[in-house]
């Protein structure tokens, strides 16, 4: 599957509280990678599964940031899906960069760069071992496996018609507990979720021993927060975002 949107991406965080962010991250199985000042103070994070960027913002928000060789095709992508790109940089009328406003608190973004730079994807994503899941060394050793960027929507067939537009595909569909399914481009798994349960884009990972690695958090002083049993949890990470953490079933 080819993706739609770039040929690289990765999650993007603004934040208010950057190195209080970093060091959270940190006790979740991130490594800063690279850090920089410019345009703003920013640090990128990985942990063999799932790649990161927080940049210090006036305002929290999260997105979905690819990079594509094409952004004529990128645009028209996001234009195919009702979607309104803002071109925000220009260089001889060719746009650099477009964002969308996906809701209030998570956008989508398309940045022109050449495949030989150094933009890369992710590691291993639970879609990819999920056929061998039980043998398989699972890339944090923390939080596990980068599973889904869980969105909750109003209605699940238009979302769905919109990021099909998008490049993605059904992975999975279902009905219970509420009517929900799992979508990916080949590069992001997005998880669509009709459902008031939560409202935030939540980065969502499955583990094992999630029990026991939620108590060692809580004994690390990270906020953790259990859900419907001990070996599910969430962790808020100011306005925009949170983290799930599930047990691997």
């Amino acid at each position: 599957m080819k993706a739609k949107l770039g040929f690289a991406y990765y999650i993007t965080v603004g934040t208010q509280n950057l190195e209080s962010e970093r060091k959270l991250y940190e006790k979740l199985g991130f490594l800063v990678r690279a850090s920089g000042d410019k345009p703003a103070p920013w640090h990128e994070l990985y942990d063999e599964s799932l790649r990161m960027i927080l940049v210090e913002s006036k305002e929290d928000y999260l997105g979905i940031a690819y990079v594509t060789d094409d952004m004529d095709q990128s645009i028209d992508a996001l234009k195919s899906a009702g979607l309104k790109p803002v071109i925000t940089s220009e260089e001889e009328s060719a746009p650099k960069q477009a964002i969308v406003q996906m809701n209030d608190n998570m956008i989508i973004s398309v940045s022109l760069s050449s495949k030989d730079s150094r933009f890369e994807n992710g590691g291993k994503v639970l879609l990819d071992v999920i056929e061998n899941v039980e043998t398989e060394l699972l890339p944090n050793a923390i939080c596990g496996i980068f599973g889904e960027l869980a969105l909750s929507v109003n209605e699940l067939d238009k979302s769905i018609t919109c990021w099909k537009q998008l490049g993605f595909e059904i992975t999975e569909e279902l009905e219970s507990p509420y009517p929900w399914a799992v979508l990916s481009d080949g590069l992001c798994v997005v998880g669509l979720h009709q459902t008031t349960d939560f409202s935030k884009p939540s980065i969502t990972y499955f583990g094992r021993d999630i029990a026991d690695k939620i108590e060692d958090l809580k004994a690390k002083g990270v906020l953790v927060k259990n859900m419907e049993n001990e070996a599910s949890a969430y962790i808020e990470l100011g306005k925009s975002h949170q983290i799930f953490l599930f047990e691997l079933e």
